[in-house]
Protein backbone atom coordinates (compact mmCIF):
# COMPACT_ATOMS: atom_id res chain seq x y z
CA UNK A 1 0.00 0.00 0.00
CA UNK A 2 1.20 3.63 -1.05
CA UNK A 3 0.83 6.78 0.50
CA UNK A 4 -1.42 7.73 -1.62
CA UNK A 5 -4.14 4.87 -1.27
CA UNK A 6 -3.63 5.62 2.71
CA UNK A 7 -4.63 9.65 2.44
CA UNK A 8 -6.97 9.18 -0.49
CA UNK A 9 -9.91 7.92 1.82
CA UNK A 10 -9.00 10.85 4.04
CA UNK A 11 -9.20 13.55 2.23
CA UNK A 12 -12.30 14.75 3.22
CA UNK A 13 -11.77 15.00 6.31
CA UNK A 14 -8.43 16.87 6.23
CA UNK A 15 -8.99 20.84 7.96
CA UNK A 16 -5.56 23.18 7.64
CA UNK A 17 -6.15 25.46 10.54
CA UNK A 18 -5.32 29.48 10.35
CA UNK A 19 -3.79 31.74 12.75
CA UNK A 20 -4.90 35.28 12.92
CA UNK A 21 -2.54 36.38 10.53
CA UNK A 22 -3.72 33.70 7.75
CA UNK A 23 -0.83 31.36 8.14
CA UNK A 24 -1.85 27.62 8.48
CA UNK A 25 0.17 26.32 11.05
CA UNK A 26 -0.84 22.77 11.23
CA UNK A 27 -3.71 20.63 10.20
CA UNK A 28 -6.49 18.52 11.88
CA UNK A 29 -9.14 15.94 11.29
CA UNK A 30 -12.98 15.84 11.25
CA UNK A 31 -14.14 12.62 13.42
CA UNK A 32 -18.01 13.86 13.61
CA UNK A 33 -20.42 15.77 11.54
CA UNK A 34 -19.07 18.90 13.29
CA UNK A 35 -16.43 17.74 15.70
CA UNK A 36 -12.97 18.16 15.02
CA UNK A 37 -9.47 16.91 16.45
CA UNK A 38 -5.95 18.34 16.83
CA UNK A 39 -2.94 18.99 18.71
CA UNK A 40 -3.56 21.12 21.15
CA UNK A 41 0.08 23.14 20.75
CA UNK A 42 -1.34 23.56 16.71
CA UNK A 43 -4.24 25.75 18.68
CA UNK A 44 -1.83 27.83 20.53
CA UNK A 45 0.42 28.40 17.68
CA UNK A 46 -3.38 29.47 16.24
CA UNK A 47 -3.91 31.70 18.72
CA UNK A 48 -1.01 33.17 19.55
CA UNK A 49 -0.58 31.66 23.05
CA UNK A 50 1.89 29.58 24.97
CA UNK A 51 1.55 26.13 24.09
CA UNK A 52 1.62 24.83 28.17
CA UNK A 53 -1.53 27.28 28.61
CA UNK A 54 -3.59 25.02 30.81
CA UNK A 55 -6.58 27.43 31.03
CA UNK A 56 -8.43 26.42 27.76
CA UNK A 57 -8.68 29.29 25.32
CA UNK A 58 -12.06 31.01 24.44
CA UNK A 59 -10.78 32.34 20.86
CA UNK A 60 -12.31 30.98 18.00
CA UNK A 61 -10.28 29.14 15.32
CA UNK A 62 -10.55 29.52 11.57
CA UNK A 63 -9.81 26.76 9.36
CA UNK A 64 -11.00 25.15 5.89
CA UNK A 65 -10.94 22.05 4.11
CA UNK A 66 -8.71 22.06 1.54
CA UNK A 67 -9.62 18.84 -0.50
CA UNK A 68 -13.24 20.37 -0.43
CA UNK A 69 -12.45 22.46 -4.24
CA UNK A 70 -13.74 25.15 -1.80
CA UNK A 71 -11.74 28.20 -0.24
CA UNK A 72 -14.43 28.83 2.43
CA UNK A 73 -12.67 29.95 5.77
CA UNK A 74 -14.82 28.27 8.83
CA UNK A 75 -15.09 29.02 12.42
CA UNK A 76 -14.89 26.68 15.69
CA UNK A 77 -14.65 26.85 18.99
CA UNK A 78 -12.60 24.60 21.17
CA UNK A 79 -14.52 22.10 23.23
CA UNK A 80 -11.89 20.11 24.30
CA UNK A 81 -8.07 21.10 25.62
CA UNK A 82 -5.39 18.80 26.96
CA UNK A 83 -2.15 21.19 26.46
CA UNK A 84 1.49 20.17 26.40
CA UNK A 85 3.03 19.69 29.49
CA UNK A 86 6.42 18.56 30.62
CA UNK A 87 7.32 14.91 30.99
CA UNK A 88 3.91 13.86 29.93
CA UNK A 89 3.35 12.06 26.71
CA UNK A 90 -0.38 11.29 26.52
CA UNK A 91 -1.12 14.96 26.23
CA UNK A 92 -1.48 17.88 23.44
CA UNK A 93 -5.38 17.38 21.98
CA UNK A 94 -7.60 19.94 21.52
CA UNK A 95 -11.11 19.27 19.69
CA UNK A 96 -13.18 21.98 17.95
CA UNK A 97 -16.96 22.19 17.55
CA UNK A 98 -17.82 23.98 14.06
CA UNK A 99 -19.87 27.38 14.41
CA UNK A 100 -21.61 26.59 11.23
CA UNK A 101 -22.59 23.54 9.11
CA UNK A 102 -20.11 22.53 6.51
CA UNK A 103 -20.73 23.37 3.09
CA UNK A 104 -22.75 20.38 1.27
CA UNK A 105 -20.62 17.89 -0.05
CA UNK A 106 -17.38 19.32 0.90
CA UNK A 107 -16.07 16.95 3.78
CA UNK A 108 -17.18 13.52 5.77
CA UNK A 109 -15.28 12.66 8.99
CA UNK A 110 -12.18 10.13 9.15
CA UNK A 111 -13.46 6.75 8.91
CA UNK A 112 -12.08 5.15 12.07
CA UNK A 113 -10.62 1.20 11.58
CA UNK A 114 -10.74 -1.45 13.77
CA UNK A 115 -7.16 -2.69 14.56
CA UNK A 116 -8.03 -6.14 13.31
CA UNK A 117 -8.77 -4.70 9.65
CA UNK A 118 -5.55 -2.16 9.63
CA UNK A 119 -4.10 -3.51 5.92
CA UNK A 120 -5.78 -6.63 5.93
CA UNK A 121 -4.97 -8.28 8.71
CA UNK A 122 -6.52 -10.23 10.82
Amino acid sequence: MNTSQIIRPLQSSIVRIYSNSSTIVGNGFLVEEKIILTCAHVVADALGVNRDTIEMPHQRVRLDFPFSGTRQLLEARIVFWNPVRPNQFAEDIAGFELLEDLPPNTAQPARLVDSNNLLNHP
